[in-house]
């Protein structure tokens, strides 16, 4: 067995020597040979002197006799360093593993479940995807490493006409993963069958595949689901048409689009949607399971009755001299004027008021322009423009055959207002109402001196006519 210590005794010479075996080196005391004896080592022993069994010694060192061998082979010890990926185990296992000089090492290489021996690697090099490996008549240090794969499935999807079944094709998945699939039957359609590695599942919708560890197939049939009509029944009202018209058949579980188009002259007024009204010009029904009417109807386009914009001219309304200012026809007639006086030499100021008179004589004032002394006249002979700008609102009729009076004033020197006659008007406007607008009016005044009098003088339309300008109105509705 062994000598103790870092070497074995190797063969019987019957040399003596006493002393620790450590005192024996490779190659002395007439060694014969360096190369390992055949045999195992621990047929050789120690023995004491004299004598020819094997025993446990007693006493001390010199009490024995030292078997020499032919040679003392050193005892080395040799290191294997072990290294395992994920997915399977290497035996023995690592990290480092000690091995005697000139021994042998087997090691045994396994893959988990659901995993595969990718490589071994044996000091650095490949061996392939081996099982195991044997170190022999070891005298060096070695390195074993292992890389494991985790097993792959395939799964083949496939469909017949009228659906799908998705993913579809083929599939790769790991070992242990789960896949799920939706089987969807088309418009019309409705799923018959789903085979599962050939064997029914019965018309699910969906199917997932667990704990994957083998190959599979999912494959599904549709069955064509018998078609039901539908009819909708389309007219339309005067005035437009809807298309389109009659009596519409509509497979069900489809689409069906209306739409209405008016004439000249014509809107689309509303669609009458089974008995409902709604206000479009256009409609689809959805999704139809059941019979529907639909009806177009249509309405008149009224267009707005015409703007106009113009200059309006002015006549006596009554009273005063019975003359006429402007004739309807806008010829000129004698002339007439109104006046007020006041002894000394004043100045005279001009101003007006504006009214809307029915033809029953009643008068609402519109605007005003004396509230402020706006105008003035030093004139003492001929006549002169006088001007009043007034922006006015939009204001509804009455009756198309009210009129617009104005009304003149005159103040000499600060006496008070007076009215110069009773005013001038418009002909009947044949308007619905008056729209926004700034008039300008126009009238005609003249201030006299005579005889120490100051005049104050309003006429003489014959040469003169009073009018409004930027005058906007609208004509009755029809």
């Amino acid at each position: 067995m062994g000598s103790g210590g870092d070497h074995y005794l190797m063969s019987a010479t019957n040399r003596t020597k006493k002393g620790s075996p450590t005192s024996w080196v490779w190659g002395e005391l007439d060694c014969a040979t360096d190369t390992t004896p055949s045999g195992s080592p621990t047929s050789w022993q120690w023995i004491p002197r004299d004598e020819s069994v094997a025993d446990i010694p007693t006493g001390t060192e010199d009490d024995w006799t030292w078997t020499e061998a032919d040679c003392l082979i050193p005892s080395v010890d040799f290191t294997i360093t072990v290294n395992c990926g994920v997915g399977g185990i290497i035996t023995p296992a690592g990290p480092i593993i000690t091995v005697d000089a000139y021994s042998d090492k087997t090691f045994t290489i396994t893959a988990n479940a659901g995993y595969n021996i990718s490589s071994v690697l044996v000091d650095g090099f490949s061996e392939g995807a081996i099982s195991s490996y044997i170190f022999t008549n070891i005298i060096a240090n070695h390195s074993i490493a292992a890389t494991f794969a985790i097993n792959t499935y395939t799964i083949t999807a496939s469909s017949g006409s009228g659906g799908t079944v998705t993913p579809t094709g083929i599939s790769t998945v790991n070992y242990g993963a789960s896949k799920t699939y939706t089987i969807t039957a088309s418009i019309g359609y409705t799923i018959q069958n789903v085979l599962v590695d050939s064997s029914s599942v019965g018309s699910p919708s969906t199917y997932t595949f667990t704990s994957i560890g083998a190959n599979h197939t999912i494959s599904a049939t549709f069955l064509l689901i018998p078609i039901t009509n539908y009819t909708i029944t389309a007219s339309a009202g005067g005035g437009g048409t809807i298309t389109p018209s009659g009596i519409v058949t509509v497979p069900e579980h489809t689409n069906k689009y209306f739409y209405a188009t008016a004439n000249v002259g014509y809107d689309v007024a509303y669609l009458k949607i089974d008995g409902v009204d709604n206000p479009v010009s256009y409609y689809t029904f959805n999704n139809v399971t059941t019979n529907h009417t639909i009806v177009a109807y249509f309405s008149v386009i009224i267009a707005p009755p015409p703007i106009h914009e113009e200059t309006r001219y002015f006549t006596m309304d009554t009273g005063g001299n019975g003359y006429e200012w402007l004739k309807d026809d806008n010829s000129y007639a004698s002339h007439g004027e109104y006046y007020i006086s006041k002894s000394g030499d004043y100045m005279v100021f001009w101003g007006i008021r504006v009214y809307v008179r029915t033809s029953l004589g009643v008068e609402t004032e519109i605007t005003s322009k004396i509230s402020a002394l706006t105008s003035r006249s030093t004139v003492t002979s001929n006549y002169v423009i006088e001007t009043s700008i007034l922006n006015m609102a939009e204001r509804i009729l009455a009756n198309p055959t009210d009129r617009i009076v104005v009304k003149v004033y005159a103040m000499v020197d600060t006496d008070s207002w007076r009215l110069l006659g009773v005013g001038w008007s418009t002909g009947a406007l044949s308007a619905e109402k008056l729209l926004s607008s700034t008039w300008t009016i126009y009238y005609w005044v003249r201030r006299g001196y005579s005889g120490g009098t100051t005049y104050g003088y309003f006429g003489y339309g014959d040469i003169r006519p009073s009018r409004i300008t930027g005058f906007r109105w609208q004509e009755p509705a029809p």
